[in-house]
């Protein structure tokens, strides 16, 4: 193994622990795209290494399949065969069971059908409806949820619906550009008197005065540079009331190497004084989007074909204000949405 990554580092940043989880994942399943999430690799640095794998014959692509082949079986020692597959089957290694919110993920299914359609031009995703019930749950089990003003900063995943559908929180605020979206959420909360406030704000831009201060939980999906990550969050943090009030983001590792989170974490606990409480890893899955595979290099034979499982992931966060707490409510600088990590290949405008 020491040989194959003094010949792989020539080429591909990578250690030994990182070679160690990608082979783990290929023991784990032929599925190309089910193993990214497994080798816990950023999506560009696990492409980057297929390609050299398949270069020195150590993997084979059968359509959308990655193989070991002889020679890269005798790679393998025991010690590489870990228990990848073991989450708990119930709640899908969530710890979250949704029995008693089977309700509510019922309404929230049927009230989103004809959701708008994820756009390349936003780069948009969203969450599944079980993973939006989850991050509810959790927050509800914080103390964060009930009777609490919540606001909501971009809301691709139509939290704020599933938040009004619960009867909840005392008041829901959502910040979002899209028009598509805010329609589509305007409409559901006439129908269904949700009690949504929908404002069309682009989070490049400050929070207004307003809305400073005045919330108990934030929740938002930030772009995943460190500019991006700084301005999002920091808006959650000067929407928030004062010590003891709660913010919950999503953060992959699809698109943010250990040393962005690590860089982040800094920005959190050095720059914005926040403790983080919890960090529940892959705790939200995220629906295919069709655009996906217009917005990537194609050129390993896997690429080529759309996933058949739910393979991107964000790790939730949860953040809590305590003494000393300091927010950041400036213009967005630089470049927020796109960096070395990103999956997409093109850099374009996108939106909050």
């Amino acid at each position: 193994m020491k040989e194959l990554l003094s010949k792989f580092q020539q080429s591909v940043d990578i250690n030994e622990r990182q070679l160690e989880r990608l082979f783990s994942a290929f023991l784990s399943t032929d599925d190309f795209w089910q193993a990214i999430p497994l080798s816990q690799l950023p999506f560009n640095l696990f492409v980057e290494a297929c390609r050299e794998l398949h270069k020195a014959g150590i993997i084979s692509f059968e359509e959308d399949k990655v193989l070991l082949t002889e020679k890269g079986k005798s790679y393998i020692k025991p010690e590489l065969f870990s228990s990848l597959n073991s989450l708990c089957p119930s709640c899908s290694g969530t710890g979250i069971d949704l029995k008693p919110w089977e309700k509510l993920l019922s309404e929230f299914k049927e009230t989103t059908k004809g959701r708008p359609e994820p756009l390349l031009e936003y780069d948009q995703g969203y969450l599944t409806p079980e993973s939006t019930i989850s991050r509810i749950a959790f927050a509800d089990s914080k103390g964060d949820v009930r009777g609490k003003s919540i606001i909501i900063l971009g809301d691709d995943d139509l939290l704020s619906i599933a938040f009004g559908l619960s009867r909840l929180p005392k008041r829901i605020v959502v910040l979002e550009l899209d028009d598509r979206l805010v329609n589509f959420i305007e409409k559901a909360n006439e129908e269904k008197g949700l009690g949504i406030e929908v404002r069309k704000h682009d989070l490049r831009h400050p929070l207004p005065d307003d809305l400073l201060s005045q919330f108990d939980t934030f929740f938002t999906d930030p772009v995943e540079t460190l500019q991006g990550l700084e301005v999002f969050i920091g808006r959650g943090i000067a929407s928030l009331r004062d010590i003891g009030c709660a913010g919950y983001f999503g953060l992959t590792k699809a698109e943010s190497s250990l040393n962005k989170w690590r860089d982040f974490q800094r920005i959190l606990v050095e720059k914005f004084g926040v403790v983080i409480t919890d960090i529940l890893s892959d705790f939200s899955s995220y629906e295919n989007w069709d655009y996906l595979l217009d917005s990537i290099v194609r050129d390993l034979p896997p690429l080529q074909h759309k996933p058949k499982v739910l393979w991107y992931k964000s790790s939730l966060y949860r953040i809590e204000l305590v003494p000393g707490y300091r927010s950041f409510n400036e213009e967005g600088k630089g470049e927020l949405y796109v960096d070395e990590e990103s999956i997409v290949w093109r850099r374009r405008e996108k939106r909050c």
